[in-house]
């Protein structure tokens, strides 16, 4: 071989399109590294408190007394925040950005108006709209990462190994220390509001990953044993949401699968041992808690001691609230305690929003005492009461136009097993849990719940494009 041409391979191997190639190639697994550690991060249940560092508190129902230095807070706050500045491209998430700014403005609207009406406002009242625009912010989240080619591969990749760490280490935790309810610790931290908001999540990313990775033979056997898992977990978590969610999305995976013909029989087997694995820890769960909840125990206020990790004992307590009628106590007799109740909040809050125009218009000044109604159990109900229907309406309107996107687009959805989970998973926690729950307003459920609305909006609009 001569110099000269010698010299023209090299100058071939290592030409302008060679060298961009390579930048290409090291921009997309940089891409695709940032996308997996958000996705980690925001289904993480790793929390922390200003105070103490990170959270690693063993009682089952922590409170922090209002103190915001105790409060938990998810790592999944920081990360929200991080992530957009990481992902950029803000002009392909402009229709969350609007709903964002516009329910914002219209909060502060309406508190501006509450303020000049009564001469004043509350400290109080400014925190609580930041509890509700807080995970609101990641429907901004949401959409920019949707729009990443690859990124919901890469986004059940990172839910299904934060559920293969965390669901066997909260059993364990449980099994070991003989609780009959799932304990807050996976050892190194615990998990805040681990049995109210935390497992309907889990539920949902499992589904998410289930649906996602599927198709891929070396994922089938770990989500066939996570599946497992997962049965078990949201027993012992005593959630009936969760537990509706995981046996009515296994029930539409498995009859998915077999619609499309792509191996029906091994996805029904694996729904019906998730299935029974559930209802089996259920029969064997003989623990006071579990009978308060359907109703074959139903005390106006019952104590339920849990030994806590490590030996002490943590009091739970279920009261009712102190302004209960006679008439209400009977019906929290003849029916679950959690719905006596539930039904009392919620037709509290409904009687004081339509009270006049004002409350239904700009809600009110402050909430109602917490020690009697804590909240109204529906996140929609609850948001009208603090802020009023106006401020409402850009978030509502959004919900409306996602069902209408999915049921517009169902018949390519249903193709796409992937848009069909998120789907599926989005529309749940929307109109489902919470309308009995107010995860939205929480920053972890909340968080989670509006990065994945965002998610499928970013779908939805991708199915759209290709129709024009």
């Amino acid at each position: 071989m001569t110099c000269r041409s010698a010299f023209s391979m090299a100058n071939y191997k290592l030409g302008p399109n060679t060298l961009l190639s390579d930048n290409s190639e090291k921009t997309h697994q940089k891409s695709k590294l940032t996308l997996f550690v958000i996705a980690s991060f925001l289904i993480s249940p790793l929390f922390f408190q200003m105070s103490n560092g990170v959270f690693n508190d063993t009682s089952f129902y922590f409170n922090s007394g209002g103190e915001l230095a105790l409060l938990p807070l998810p790592l999944s706050t920081i990360m929200s925040f991080v992530g957009i500045v990481l992902l950029g491209g803000l002009t392909k998430a402009r229709l969350t950005i609007a709903v964002l700014l516009l329910t914002s403005v219209g909060m502060l609207a309406v508190t501006a108006l509450l303020a000049m009406e009564h001469g004043s406002i509350k400290k109080s009242k400014f925190i609580l709209l930041a509890q509700y625009v807080l995970p609101m912010c990641a429907l901004v989240l949401g959409q920019q990462y949707g729009v990443r080619p690859g990124a919901i591969n890469i986004m059940a990749k990172a839910f299904t190994l934060i559920l293969v760490l965390a669901v066997p280490a909260q059993l364990i935790s449980t099994l070991t220390s003989g609780l009959s309810i799932l304990s807050p610790s996976l050892f190194l931290f615990s998990a805040h509001q681990h049995l109210q908001y935390i497992p309907v999540i889990f539920v949902g990313a499992f589904l998410v990953a289930i649906f996602t990775l599927w198709e891929f033979h070396s994922y089938r056997l770990l989500l066939s044993i996570l599946a497992g898992l997962m049965g078990a977990y949201v027993s012992l978590s005593l959630s009936i949401l969760a537990i509706v969610f995981l046996i009515s999305g296994m029930v539409c995976f498995s009859g998915h699968t077999i619609l499309l013909r792509k191996k029906g029989f091994y996805t029904s087997a694996i729904t019906l041992l998730t299935t029974f694995i559930l209802v089996c820890s259920l029969a064997s769960n003989d623990s006071e808690a579990l009978k308060e909840k359907l109703g074959a125990y139903t005390p106006s206020k019952a104590s339920l001691e849990i030994d806590e990790i490590g030996g002490n004992t943590d009091e739970v307590v279920f009261e009712t609230p102190s302004k209960i009628s006679p008439e209400d106590d009977k019906v929290a007799f003849s029916t679950p305690q959690n719905l006596a109740e539930r039904a009392i909040y919620l037709t509290f809050y409904i009687e004081e929003i339509v009270q006049n125009s004002s409350s239904i218009l700009l809600g009110h000044l402050e909430p109602p005492d917490r020690g009697n109604y804590p909240s109204a159990h529906n996140y929609y109900v609850d948001f009208i009461y603090n802020f009023g229907a106006l401020a409402i309406i850009p978030l509502l309107g959004l919900a409306g136009f996602t069902a209408y996107s999915v049921i517009r687009n169902f018949p390519k959805i249903f193709i796409s097993s992937q848009i069909l989970g998120i789907a599926g998973v989005v529309l749940f926690l929307l109109f489902a849990d919470n309308m009995f729950k107010v995860g939205m307003r929480q920053p972890y459920p909340g968080l989670m719940t509006f990065y994945l609305w965002g998610v499928l909006l970013a779908l939805l609009a991708k199915l759209e494009r290709r129709k024009l």
